[in-house]
């Protein structure tokens, strides 16, 4: 696929997962879910706008990383979720007695759409970090997911009654005279056998993790502890689902814990890239992460401001509460930038950090003694900020000379060694 194709397949799926992400907040502001648990909304709110993670660093990943197939992987996954949350959005608002247009239908797809999401989830944890299928098991796993993700989007549409997900809702569509049948029979089985892909998966990784040398198993570290967190929310969420787990609060917190895992894999694949330099993108992502960070701290600076006002002036809380909260979040920008920036180079992009605090202590040792000899340093300080093949310096000649003899090089520098001219 060409560069330029592959740009417009990434940007209609960012485009399609942000509609989807302002039309869920739309169903969620305008029809409030009335009866609805607590973990319902918690899991719900934090899963509205992870695809639009999945897809960004996806996309990132397949224009800087030559279409790497994690990327490709990433920004489908992206492009699933943001559909399957606006679905589960719009399906449990119609469940909870909401009037809401194709309710019914959301339901519906909202039944089998999360098939091929944990189809993602599964080929990642294969193919993650060179997007190559290591050996013949991963191969096999790898075709097993595919053909469990498969049989469940074939099968499970077709299932009659009550909706798996939505007891309360029918199935729209009517019953098939073949697939039917054998939907009534596969349904849980094949539930079950999504946790079974979920060990193999990881079991996976940690096959990658021992045949790896210490630089590939540096990165799969962070991949290899999330398979092993997302399989035992998995099968939580599997006991729950069986009557196992009962006592409250645990089918709460489970429900929790499961909606939190599936927005740590973006997370887990953007440290490993800024960590240890996958795909080229670091600095990139370093700047999305900082900047994302900042617009969160920004926001909620400015909402903490409005409230305070609201309970303080309630008279004027609506004209002295925006004001103060826009005058506040524009002082912090800068400065909380700054800082922000300099939190992920420190803890990520160690060697641009590092760089930085040379050149800074270099030009103190300057200011505090102008008259020293500097040229073997500042060659040394340039050699480890940005690491030249070769670097000259030119000063002033300290004396009156030809005009053909200003300005020539007193001194060279060939990587590492300085050598006089």
């Amino acid at each position: 696929m060409t560069r330029r194709r592959a740009t417009a397949v990434c940007l209609a799926v960012l485009a399609l997962a942000m509609v989807c992400s302002v039309l869920t907040v739309v169903v969620r502001v305008g029809r409030p879910l009335v009866g609805a648990s607590p973990a319902e909304a918690i899991s719900g709110g934090v899963l509205f706008n992870t695809s639009l993670l999945f897809v960004a660093l996806g996309t990132l990943i397949v224009l800087r990383g030559a279409g790497h197939r994690i990327g490709w992987v990433l920004v489908g996954t992206g492009g699933v979720l943001a559909v399957e949350t606006l679905a589960s959005t719009v399906g449990t608002t119609y469940m909870y007695g909401q009037a809401v247009p194709l309710g019914q239908w959301a339901a519906w797809v909202d039944d089998f759409a999360w098939a091929p999401l944990l189809w993602g989830v599964w080929a990642t944890l294969v193919l993650f970090p060179d997007g190559r299928v290591p050996g013949r098991f991963g191969r096999v796993v790898l075709a097993v997911a595919t053909a469990v993700a498969g049989a469940i989007v074939v099968v499970l549409p077709f299932h009659s009654g009550m909706l798996v997900d939505y007891p309360t809702v029918a199935s729209p569509v009517p019953p098939v005279p073949v697939l039917t049948p054998v939907a009534e029979v596969a349904a849980v089985p094949l539930q079950v056998a999504t946790s079974v892909v979920f060990v193999l998966a990881a079991s996976v990784t940690v096959l990658r993790y021992r045949a790896s040398g210490p630089e590939q198993r540096a990165q799969l570290r962070w991949l290899g502890w999330y398979g092993v967190v997302l399989a035992t929310s998995v099968l939580l969420s599997q006991a729950v689902g069986r009557g196992l787990i009962t006592a409250a609060p645990w089918p709460d917190v489970v429900q929790i814990g499961t909606g939190l895992t599936l927005p740590l894999l973006p997370v887990v694949i953007a440290v490993a890239v800024l960590r240890y330099r996958l795909y080229d993108i670091d600095r990139l992502v370093s700047r999305t992460v900082s900047y994302a960070l900042l617009t969160g701290a920004v926001v909620a600076v400015y909402v903490a401001v409005v409230a305070a006002a609201s309970v303080l002036v309630p008279d004027a809380a609506g004209s002295l509460g925006v004001a103060a909260a826009t005058l506040a979040a524009v002082s912090l920008v800068g400065p909380l930038r700054r800082r922000l920036q300099a939190v992920v180079d420190r803890r990520f992009d160690r060697e641009r950090h590092e760089a930085h605090r040379a050149v800074a202590a270099y030009a103190d040792r300057l200011r505090a003694d102008p008259g020293r000899d500097t040229e073997a340093e500042l060659l040394t300080v340039l050699d480890h900020a940005v690491a030249p093949t070769r670097a000259w310096l030119w000063r002033p000649a300290p004396a009156p000379v030809l005009p053909d003899q200003r300005s020539q090089p007193i001194t060279t520098f060939v990587r590492n060694t300085p050598a006089g001219s």
